[in-house]
């Protein structure tokens, strides 16, 4: 009869599988294989951290048999909970940062400071609080990091708008109307401000934001030129039912 003897230390093949099992799920999600279109979220680490776990585990089991005293075992065991503590606390205080969507968006800025919707999403969660100057700061360090990104033109120019400032906002409007010509929310979110400026009032306003209209042919830029110029006095302004809600609104009365 074979006689099985008992694996007394499996740490070398849980190493190796706790190992390989972070590299393997948390490559995907790395940017190193392809470049995702979005801020790394927490829910991307969730699967990786099993790993990490395994990790610690093995390396705590370790540090426990390595302990030829009583001493020794005690300080292991000390230094395992102040570790768990330690890391309660900080879980603690990083469940804070979803006290609300302003304190959210301002710690995922300073955890991803290279990452343009990061701080565009703060300089929004800012002008919905009526912070313009801080919001048009945020807004200018979303731009630079992204500067042929429509959303960060527009909104830069929006922000200005909004300080009156619109002639000033007009080339940021024009330039993000130009990249992203089909976003009607986005056309519509500029023409409304500018019509509310009164700066549409100028003859050479209207040509320009008919000329650059005119080279996107089938766009909603080109249809709420062309409406928001013949009918603005109609509607004041971009025709209701395609103006874009503003931060944290309810549902339109059409909907």
């Amino acid at each position: 009869m074979i006689k099985v003897e008992p694996v007394r230390n499996a740490s070398g093949p849980l190493f190796a599988l706790a190992t390989a099992w972070i590299v393997v799920s948390y490559l995907p999600v790395s940017n190193l294989i392809i470049l995702l279109p979005t801020v790394r979220a927490e829910r991307f680490w969730y699967f990786p951290a099993v790993g990490s776990a395994i990790l610690l585990g093995v390396g705590f089991a370790s540090a426990f048999r390595a302990s030829r005293s009583e001493l020794g075992r005690k300080l292991t065991i000390a230094a395992i909970a102040l570790f768990a503590g330690f890391q309660c606390i900080k879980a603690r205080l990083h469940a804070l940062d979803y006290e609300n969507d302003l304190t959210f968006w301002n710690a995922t800025r300073k955890a991803v400071p290279r990452s343009a919707k990061a701080h565009l999403n703060y300089s929004v969660m800012l002008g919905a609080r009526g912070d313009l100057l801080g919001r048009l700061e945020s807004n200018a360090v979303a731009l630079r990091l992204a500067p042929k990104w429509p959303m960060a033109n527009v909104y830069m120019g929006d922000t200005l708008c909004r300080l009156h400032r619109a002639s000033e906002a007009l080339p940021h409007y024009l330039t993000g109307f130009g990249l992203g010509s089909s976003d009607m929310g986005l056309v519509a979110l500029g023409l409304q401000c500018l019509w509310d400026e009164k700066e549409l009032d100028e003859k050479a306003v209207r040509g320009e934001l008919q000329d650059l209209a005119d080279q996107y042919p089938g766009s909603w830029l080109k249809y709420l030129v062309d409406d928001t110029l013949a009918n603005g006095d109609e509607y004041q302004g971009v025709n209701p039912k395609y103006r874009p809600r503003g931060y944290n609104e309810g549902p339109k009365k059409d909907e």
